[in-house]
């Protein structure tokens, strides 16, 4: 809020300014690094706010004692919050809203779980609107009853529709992939079966499919092609695949395979479905009524155990 602030040209009070450079010197006086004791205040104010915290995203030393020191003393770090929040609202004459992104990609589920779960109350605590993102798998968690009423409201972000639920291809969510494909890559050069091909493999997911594209460039760019063709899409795709097979194991493959197979991809809640949903290799459809299905990129690795689950072939029922 105090970079953000600062980029706006919104001036603090110099008294709240000089109470946050005494409490952060004090506190995190482990890190404090070189700022000279004649400096401005602003100029010592920016380095606690904006140099620490670059430092903090960087050094893993750095974050680790940053995360110790304030732990032990979270109700001043929230009482700190509050008193820049409440600041920004007056100058500005606005409400504040805090949105804290990236959360969703915590990969070990457990910790997400101890941050909404334990950790619920004191989310809440600031003083101004704030959105948390969190990992999807945590929906589906025996926790969330209790996270659900901690916070004033929830909301999931389903994947985009590629294909309808009875496997027909849904064009609506299929032009919004096609059209940011295009934002990202000059028409020119990408031809039009590898966008298609990269649509029907992102399985709607907008990270995947930016992925997806990026590495097929590089490929393309190594074999000094003109345009990005569906050569470059399924390598990069075999790439991505490989990740996958690295980390999924047979308990994996088991489910994914019920779920698939499912003529109406029904999703039976258990620890094994939510790290499949967790580490993206089940998707979630829908609005509502939502329903789930393999990551287009894992079918492959399905097809090759199926002598596990007997002799029928992967495809939808």
């Amino acid at each position: 809020m105090y970079e953000k602030a600062k980029k706006r040209k919104v001036n603090l009070p110099k008294r709240l300014l000089q109470d946050l450079v005494g409490w952060y010197s004090t506190t995190l006086k482990e890190v404090e690094g070189a700022v000279s004791a004649g400096a401005e205040l602003e100029e010592k104010a920016d380095f606690w706010f904006l140099k620490l915290l670059a430092r903090q995203r960087s050094e893993v030393a750095t974050r680790k004692t940053i995360r110790t020191e304030l732990e032990s003393r979270l109700s001043d770090l929230i009482e700190k919050i509050n008193r820049i929040a409440e600041a920004i609202a007056k100058k500005t004459g606005r409400p504040v809203l805090a949105i804290v992104d990236g959360l969703d990609k915590v990969m070990d589920l457990s910790r997400a779980r101890r941050m909404y779960y334990e950790g619920g109350a004191s989310l809440r605590a600031p003083a101004c609107k704030v959105i948390y993102t969190v990992p999807l798998a945590l929906f589906h968690t025996t926790e969330f009853g209790q996270v659900r009423v901690t916070f004033d409201n929830f909301f999931s972000l389903p994947n985009v529709t590629v294909n309808a639920r009875d496997g027909k291809p849904d064009e609506s969510g299929r032009n919004m992939l096609r059209e940011l494909v295009h934002r990202r890559i000059v028409p020119d050069l990408i031809t039009t079966e590898a966008v298609e091909q990269l649509v029907e493999l992102s399985g709607g997911v907008l990270y995947e499919l930016v992925a997806l594209a990026k590495d097929a460039c590089s490929f393309a760019r190594v074999r000094r092609g003109e345009r990005v063709d569906v050569e470059d899409v399924d390598r990069a795709a075999s790439r991505l695949r490989n990740v996958f097979a690295g980390m999924l194991t047979d308990a994996h493959y088991r489910e994914l395979w019920r779920i698939h197979t499912d003529p109406l991809h029904r999703y039976i809640n258990s620890p094994t479905a939510q790290e499949l949903v967790h580490n993206l290799s089940l998707l979630e459809y829908g609005d509502g009524d939502a329903w789930w299905d393999v990551h287009p990129v894992v079918r492959p690795l399905l097809e090759e155990q199926r002598e596990a689950f007997g002799n029928a072939t992967v495809a939808r029922a």
